[in-house]
């Protein structure tokens, strides 16, 4: 799609930018392009300018844009093999740790869209728990800044498409089927929240055991990424682990103070 005043895009995007209340500085210029021209594609708009006019004219469109902006895709068990490593591997050493030290596990999910994968990891969590005999408490945080989709993620319904990659095993063990949802049961000890927030500038926990931050930051700028790799870094225990997407890399100072655990499934360790 040909867009015919390009040089008017600095202008409209700071004006919608005050429209929607929704600080996209951090945001790639090419992501917001493109989430602007599915908008102007949709509605048969060619200019930059005629799409602000249309904003201003009709409130409701400020909310489709800013659902563009945040568009979330998400199911349980998503990437499988980098759930499968959790359960064999960093969950029983966290749960070691913690027994040993005598305290909670804390987890982090950032940007955790309708919860699948906060939920996700209370599971396998509480399965790896039963299987070493060590009922550990825990508090499994997650965050995201869309509120529509914590809304979502407080209610702990989903529907059946959203189970695609998820063992029935656990399905059944842990869901209530209805009509045409299923409904988390619930586990032994849990601490499940979930919270608005946005994942650079929101307050967040701190001496995590673990932090979840797959396919968040990928359309974030160079210099958003850097401090926000520092961030986890600063509020990670000794010992604890980040779990970016598969996609994604560590940059800036970070990438000097992570050590690599599994550099395929991007898992990084604070050692």
């Amino acid at each position: 799609m040909e867009i015919v005043d390009l040089d008017k895009w600095d202008y409209v995007s700071n004006r919608v930018k005050h429209i929607l209340k929704f600080e996209f500085d951090n945001y790639s210029e090419k992501f917001i392009k493109r989430r602007f021209e599915v908008r102007l594609r949709i509605l048969g708009i060619k200019s930059y300018m005629e799409y602000l006019d249309y904003i201003n004219n009709n409130p409701d469109e400020a909310s489709k844009l800013l659902k563009e902006m945040t568009i979330h895709v998400t199911n349980f068990y998503r990437d499988s093999t980098v759930f499968d490593l959790l359960r064999k591997e960093l969950l029983p050493r966290l749960i070691n740790q913690a027994y040993l030290e005598a305290r909670p596990i804390k987890i982090w999910s950032a940007g955790c869209s309708t919860g699948e994968e906060t939920i996700t990891v209370a599971i396998l969590l509480d399965q790896a728990c039963r299987n070493y005999g060590r009922w550990i408490r825990h508090t499994i945080l997650g965050t995201d800044r869309d509120k529509q989709s914590v809304i979502s993620a407080i209610s702990k319904r989903f529907f059946p498409e959203q189970f695609k990659e998820m063992p029935k095993e656990l399905i059944d063990k842990y869901f209530d089927q209805h009509d045409d949802y299923y409904e988390f049961k619930g586990i032994r000890n849990e601490n499940i929240r979930f919270e608005v927030g946005d994942i650079l500038s929101a307050k967040t926990p701190n001496n995590l055991d673990l932090i979840l931050c797959r396919n968040t930051v990928i359309y974030f700028d160079n210099s958003a990424k850097s401090k926000l790799y520092e961030k986890f870094f600063e509020i990670l225990k000794h010992n604890g682990f980040l779990i970016l997407g598969k996609t994604e890399s560590l940059i800036g100072p970070a990438r000097d103070k992570f050590e690599s655990y599994n550099l395929h499934e991007k898992v990084f360790h604070k050692n």
